[in-house]
């Protein structure tokens, strides 16, 4: 999928909200990079809570023990689409092409070995079925890139590099400037930095992925190199992991969290985009890379994002128990079903994976940032064992997930640190009429 930007994804919000389950639904899978479906896990609910005051049973401030088994049957799973040798590159190889006037040529032909033989490599494609990565040598594009171009341009651009190999990424890096349409009429540098997929010529198929240099992208933090290996390394990752569209990979978590895929896009890399510590620079490299999922550390109650770990894990779950097919995406999926206008209690309980966790903030909101929903958030402060409930109205459905009689509008529980003292932790679950 494409790496797209925090502030269109987010929609001036920085939340994560958590699908955990009741309802385990049949695992699918679609070859569209994106739209993504899931299965889930069930979790603790129905626990009386004290609705008016969003605090824990029994008040403020107890704490529970460190929970990682039941934190890991709330966590989604990223699901591979299909069976065979082509659903990943078993042993993957990337050659780079630039344009003579890309003044980070000689960044990017450095970045992408020492990317090889890094733990950041093997950390997020290993559990996958995907080896090491080999690094061939680059190609050169002779003069300067065009100001602007098309994918059927590019694609062209790549097709010229013919005989094709069927386990090599061949990533074309455009230089500051160029800016590219994917054919959906989104933008690099607005829309997205960077996208991968796959072509055909001379009868070989071969994945490809774009990568753009759009200073500012991620933010002043990240400096213009860092915003393309960061761009890279992630695209890298998912053309490894989710090549080809007809054979899909690890393309989308089960059924029940398709609200992650929605939110992000669902492939390994994508689910990690939008963390708060989504960027690191490994011990072995100077290079700064994106963590990807990790379905290990997803089931067993830790941070699923691999990398630099975020040290306790913590997040809070929702209790679905109703389930919602979306029209669009020809899936069902869990959420809690509250009419129009209505108002109704979302139960939910506090994780982490060690017991010296806490304490916390909890906070719910509509990831549209468009008011279909509002929640009477708590103001106190809550521990890992501690169940809450939260009051969500529905004020309009969100016009853009169809649903037979009805609709559905994605929640946001955003889990931070009450003393700030670490990142916020997102989850995302549906609200359905």
């Amino acid at each position: 999928m494409m790496r797209r930007s925090l502030g269109l994804v987010v929609i001036g919000l920085v939340a994560i909200a958590c699908s955990s389950t009741a309802t385990q639904s049949g695992d699918t899978s679609g070859a569209d990079g994106g739209d993504s479906e899931g299965g889930a896990g069930a979790n603790d609910g129905g626990v009386p809570t004290d609705k008016d005051s969003g605090g824990p049973v029994g008040g403020g401030g107890m704490s529970g023990p460190a929970d990682p088994v039941d934190l890991g049957k709330g966590m989604p799973q990223v699901l591979l689409g299909s069976k065979g040798a082509t659903a990943v590159l078993v042993s993957p190889k990337v050659t780079a092409l630039t344009y003579d006037n890309d003044t980070n040529r000689a960044e990017i032909e450095a970045f992408l070995p020492a990317f090889a033989k890094s733990v950041a490599w093997s950390s997020t494609t290993k559990e996958y079925g995907v080896s090491a990565l080999t690094v061939s040598a680059p190609i050169h594009l002779t003069g300067n890139a065009p100001t602007s171009m098309t994918d059927t341009q590019a694609k062209a651009v790549l097709k010229a590099q013919a005989p094709l190999d069927a386990s090599t990424i061949y990533t074309l890096f455009l230089p500051k400037g160029t800016l590219i349409d994917d054919g959906t009429g989104a933008k690099c540098c607005t829309d997205y930095d960077g996208y991968h997929g796959n072509y055909t010529t001379g009868g070989v198929t071969a994945p490809y992925a774009i990568v753009c240099a759009c200073p500012g992208f991620d933010g002043k933090a990240i400096t213009d190199l860092q915003q393309i290996t960061v761009a890279a390394a992630h695209e890298t990752v998912e053309a490894a992991t989710d090549p080809f569209d007809k054979t899909p990979g690890y393309s989308q978590p089960d059924n029940a969290h398709i609200a992650w895929s929605l939110v992000t896009g669902g492939e390994t890399a994508d689910m990690c985009a939008l963390a708060d510590s989504a960027y690191w620079i490994p011990s072995d490299m100077k290079y700064m890379v994106q963590r990807s999922w990790s379905n290990a550390a997803a089931s067993a109650g830790h941070d699923p994002c691999t990398g630099d770990p975020t040290t306790p894990y913590y997040t809070t779950i929702p209790t679905l128990s109703d389930t919602v097919t979306l029209s669009d995406y020809a899936v069902t999926t869990s959420s809690i079903k509250i009419a129009k206008g209505a108002t109704g209690t979302l139960k939910l309980k506090v994780y982490a994976d060690t017991s010296t966790a806490g304490e916390f903030n909890v906070q719910i909101d509509d990831f549209a940032g468009s008011g279909y929903i509002t929640a009477k958030n708590p103001t106190a402060t809550f521990k890992s064992g501690d169940e809450l409930a939260i009051d969500i109205t529905v004020v309009n459905a969100d016009p853009n997930y169809a649903v037979a009689g009805g609709g559905a509008e994605i929640f946001q529980i955003t889990t931070t640190p009450s003393n700030g003292k670490g990142p916020s932790v997102y989850y995302w679950g549906l609200v359905s009429q």
